[in-house]
């Protein structure tokens, strides 16, 4: 196939032109096919293993990343976890939880509107 076969837009005058190249040399092919260990080279062999190399990395860098996530997610339920126990034993503060979690939260959404919305 020309190597610009997949590169002219859809409304592009030359998309027949680059389709009619297409179909001419699909016939060259049938009528004289190429062996796939010709194209084979020394080149081709590094690209692929370079290709190979990258998709290794950054499958490595996805397991990481889904590790790191289990950890500190693990982490938080630990916390939560250890905290509920702990306020099981102490009624008082259990009542006084709404109060608690609204202060946290009313801080929370005062601390995000006046931090500085521009980043550099």
């Amino acid at each position: 196939m020309p190597l610009e076969a997949a590169s002219a837009p859809a409304v592009h005058a030359d998309r027949l032109r680059i389709a009619e190249a297409a179909g001419a040399q699909a016939v060259r092919l049938i009528r004289n096919p190429v062996p796939p260990l010709s194209l084979m080279t020394q080149g081709n062999l590094d690209n692929a293993v370079r290709v190979l190399l990258a998709l290794g990395a950054v499958f490595l860098s996805g397991v990481i990343f889904v590790v790191l996530g289990l950890v500190t997610d693990g982490g938080y339920a630990l916390t939560a976890g250890t905290a509920a126990h702990w306020l099981r034993g102490h009624p008082r503060l259990v009542r006084s939880e709404p109060w608690i979690s609204g202060g946290m939260y009313i801080g929370l959404g005062v601390a995000a509107a006046l931090s500085s919305s521009h980043r550099t």
